[in-house]
């Protein structure tokens, strides 16, 4: 069987033959811009188990987020929710502590 090697090399694509593929667009991510409530319960969970294994914590929110490692809206969303919650209080000194004294 024998090959042609002096087959014509296809055309190149027409101009227009790229003009009708749509542009790519950013993908756009679903992220909400505040944490789902799932979220913020799972992290306050993990709050109230600390502050109930270290009687008298007192924290601010500079060092709450630090402790755990939460960024800014989270860490406000959660020590919010404590306080609405009334597990927490936040004194006037600006420092989160248990709101029945423990």
């Amino acid at each position: 069987m024998a090959v042609n090697w002096n087959s014509p090399k296809p055309a190149a694509p027409s101009a227009d033959l790229f003009a009708r593929v749509p542009k790519a667009r950013p993908v756009k991510v679903d992220t909400p811009a505040t944490p789902v409530p799932a979220l913020i319960e799972q992290v306050a969970r993990r709050v109230r188990a600390e502050y109930m294994e270290m009687p008298g914590l007192c924290l601010t929110r500079d060092q709450a987020r630090c402790l755990w490692g939460l960024d800014a809206p989270v860490c406000d969303r959660v020590l919010s929710h404590l306080v609405a919650s009334g597990f927490l209080t936040l004194t006037a000194h600006a420092t989160y502590v248990r709101a029945d004294g423990g």
